[in-house]
């Protein structure tokens, strides 16, 4: 059980960090110049 939710807890933190970067990388493309604020 322990275990089970471990593993959850880990690909959910890892979903979260995925969401997260594909957001960031969505601003950065949507923001005008948003490459070069990089």
């Amino acid at each position: 059980m322990i275990d089970k939710f471990g593993h959850m807890n880990f690909s959910l933190s890892v979903n979260i960090c995925y969401l997260k970067s594909k957001i960031h990388s969505l601003q950065i493309v949507s923001s005008p110049g948003g490459i070069k604020n990089r």
